[in-house]
């Protein structure tokens, strides 16, 4: 039997958040996420990402209601 790669371990472990909790997280770890998914692979290869925080929950209600209540 094949050992266990940590590689291998992460992509068969992938899932899908789609309920969040209000808990903040720190500027080490956001900036430790945004960095990882401008390193992900894309589709075609296109690498092009835009990420913008909004930290400011009414504007960030204001943008969810204008995108028509997308996440």
């Amino acid at each position: 039997m094949m050992q266990s790669k940590p590689t291998l371990d992460t992509i068969l472990s992938h899932r899908s958040i789609r309920r969040f909790t209000s808990e903040p997280i720190t500027d080490e770890i956001l900036d430790t996420l945004v960095r990882a998914g401008q390193q992900a692979s894309t589709s075609n290869n296109l690498q092009c990402v835009s990420i913008i925080r909004v930290s400011d929950l009414a504007l960030r209600q204001g943008i969810h209601e204008a995108a028509g209540s997308a996440p």
